[in-house]
């Protein structure tokens, strides 16, 4: 979105007038464009921070749930080993 040029018309006024004031129109509508594209970014990166935020979020649960799933497995129980060996 902030990839394309756009061109930011010269103001109306006498070819003399026009290249003393064309610089700072210029400087103008451009600082506008880069403090829109900083917005627009950092909108988008509050919007990824809480995305990441909830999938990390998920996972912890999940890996929760895996260790208490995990703690309840019977440890070192002769008959599964026996049953492997034969």
């Amino acid at each position: 979105y902030g990839d394309q040029e756009q061109q930011v018309p010269l103001p109306e006024c006498q070819p003399e007038q026009q290249a003393t004031g064309a610089p700072e129109a210029i400087g103008t509508a451009l600082g506008a464009q880069i403090l829109d594209s900083l917005r627009v970014v950092t909108a988008n990166f509050v919007k990824l921070e809480q995305t990441v935020t909830a999938r990390l979020s998920a996972v912890e649960v999940r890996l929760e749930e895996l260790e208490d799933a995990m703690a309840q497995i019977p440890r070192g129980s002769n008959s599964e080993s026996a049953d492997v060996e034969s």
